[in-house]
């Protein structure tokens, strides 16, 4: 187990209780010794007990769902910027010419 940034130190850690405690701590399958901004505090063992899989299911379509929303809305920021930038163009072509 590790903390990341100087919120918590260890006096501290050594005095939370066990919900409080969780919230300071992040859990990797990579050991993040050396790491810059990551501090070894720990080992744990984790217990997860897997949701059943129409759960999971729902939950994979509402983030793929989500993903699809904002790769649609960068997409029409983009075709907007071109279509200002091309208008633009336009304007300029079509103006007239200076007396």
């Amino acid at each position: 187990m590790f903390v990341t940034g100087n919120d918590v130190g260890p006096s501290e850690l050594a005095t939370l209780e066990d919900q409080k405690l969780i919230e300071h701590l992040s859990f990797s399958r990579e050991h993040m010794k050396g790491y810059e901004g990551w501090v070894y505090v720990g080992d744990a063992t984790v217990t997860v007990e897997i949701i059943d899989t129409q759960e999971i299911v729902a939950g994979q379509v509402q983030s793929l769902e989500a993903q699809k929303q904002k790769v649609m809305a960068d997409s029409q920021l983009a075709i907007t910027r071109i279509d200002r930038q091309i208008q633009q163009l336009l304007a300029i072509e079509l103006s007239p010419e200076p007396l």
